[in-house]
């Protein structure tokens, strides 16, 4: 019993992908920015750092040990995972992180009530793992929004939120203004995904994969680097709280 007890005072315990850079022991880092650390931390829960292994099996194993999976921003995923040809605009991720992430987006969909969150690439990863595309490069759409900061500053911008959804719903609003960073975007929706919000100019923003029963939802926005905002903060802390229902239900199953 004193076991169960210690269980139910700790946070859950949530994945966030991440970079290796460097080829040897000493000289390579991990890569995985403060922000979305501070932000999962600010809203109670415990991040862990979980870069891509030598041997890329065990993305089920991981995933059962976890109580959510954020995947965080990066670089592009290779567009034959969609069937396209490379753009010369691409900025691509590196092979083996791409590989892992994807891995490990299968593994969460296919574990039943695992909460996912994803942020940028992240959202793009997980429209690809799910049978979607993307669009390469945002400026070829002609719309005239810029959607991408400068690497010295931040640029926000409005996404209308449809009403009924999981989103609009948590931030109890029509409209709201997000962090943009990026160049590329989602084009057909992965198999499942409800659209929850578009910029002005028809840029898919966020979708819902779970429905009402199971948070797994990503946005193209960066509420990390916004997170002191009502919006994001709201964000941070529902997924947080669908980590925590995880857990407790593991602890509760002896898990």
């Amino acid at each position: 019993m004193q076991a169960r007890r210690s269980m139910t005072n700790c946070r859950p315990l949530i994945g966030l992908t991440a970079s290796l850079s460097g080829t040897g022991p000493l000289d390579g880092a991990l890569q995985c920015p403060r922000a979305y650390v501070e932000a999962i931390l600010a809203a109670g829960g415990m991040p862990v750092a979980v870069p891509p292994p030598e041997n890329l099996d065990g993305a089920e194993g991981l995933v059962a040990g976890l109580d959510g999976l954020l995947l965080t921003g990066g670089r592009d995923v290779h567009p034959r995972r969609y069937g396209a040809a490379v753009h010369p605009k691409a900025e691509l991720l590196d092979p083996r992180r791409e590989a892992w992430d994807l891995r490990l987006v299968q593994a969460a969909w296919s574990c039943p009530g695992f909460p996912v969150l994803g942020i940028c690439l992240g959202i793009q990863e997980m429209n690809v793992a799910l049978g979607g595309t993307l669009v390469q490069h945002i400026p070829d759409l002609g719309s005239g929004q810029e959607h991408r900061a400068p690497e010295s500053g931040d640029r926000l911008h409005a996404v209308r939120l449809a009403p009924g959804t999981r989103l609009a719903g948590l931030l109890g609003a029509a409209t709201a203004h997000v962090t943009t960073r990026h160049h590329q975007a989602l084009d057909r929706i992965g198999a499942g995904g409800t659209v929850m919000a578009l910029a002005e100019d028809g840029i898919v923003e966020a979708v819902d994969w779970g429905g009402p029963d199971r948070f797994v939802v990503g946005v193209q926005w960066h509420p990390e680097r916004n997170s002191e905002s009502p919006e994001s903060r709201a964000l941070f802390q529902a997924f947080v709280a669908a980590c925590e229902a995880r857990r407790l239900a593991r602890s509760s199953q002896g898990r």
